[in-house]
């Protein structure tokens, strides 16, 4: 975080986006319950669960831009 403290998080990443410069991983936190974004250039490590997506990708895509108030493309 802007702190420098680290956490682990399960994340489900559903979007990549870059803004002012920053690539962004948008996803659904599983210790938040919550969409959230990620800078990427802070990601230290990563791992695979093997794990299925608990909804289908456009499923989140679409709760995102909901939660977000935006429009669909």
């Amino acid at each position: 975080d802007l702190q420098d403290i680290e956490s682990a998080r399960i994340i489900w990443p559903f979007a990549l986006a870059c803004f002012d410069h920053v690539w962004l991983v948008m996803a659904w936190c599983e210790l938040r319950q919550a969409f959230r974004h990620f800078r990427a250039d802070r990601i230290v490590s990563l791992a695979a669960s093997g794990e299925r997506y608990p909804r289908r990708r456009q499923v989140l895509l679409q709760a995102w831009r909901a939660a977000q108030a935006m429009a669909p493309p």
